[in-house]
């Protein structure tokens, strides 16, 4: 652990200058990609989502011609017609899946 000789010395000194020089700018950087991160998150959410939704819509269920969701619905609705006021039951439950099953529900007075 001897003193560095005149050339070490500046040679170190000149690491130190550029290692501080070189951390004086981290924080900025860290900045920029922290916002850039904060930028592709939300753009993966929104990705995820727009994908979710297609998805939803490619769902077989959707395909069912309305007859074939009466009669799915029929089967639903409870043996006693007082239960057929919970709102946790069917049809009240069906009608609230979306706006096509909604439509379908209200649609058929069968139902209710």
């Amino acid at each position: 652990n001897d003193s560095p000789v005149d050339s070490e010395h500046m040679a170190l000194e000149a690491i130190v200058c550029k290692g501080e020089t070189n951390l004086s700018s981290l924080p900025q950087r860290i900045a920029m990609v922290r916002e850039t991160l904060k930028i592709l998150l939300n753009e993966q959410a929104h990705t995820i989502k727009h994908i979710m939704d297609a998805k939803s819509l490619l769902n077989p269920i959707c395909r069912l011609p309305g007859n074939v969701l009466i009669e799915i619905f029929t089967a639903c609705l409870p043996e006693c017609m007082e239960d057929s006021l919970n709102a946790n039951r069917a049809p009240w439950v069906l009608s609230q899946v979306c706006a096509s099953w909604r439509q379908t529900a209200l649609s058929s007075t069968g139902l209710w």
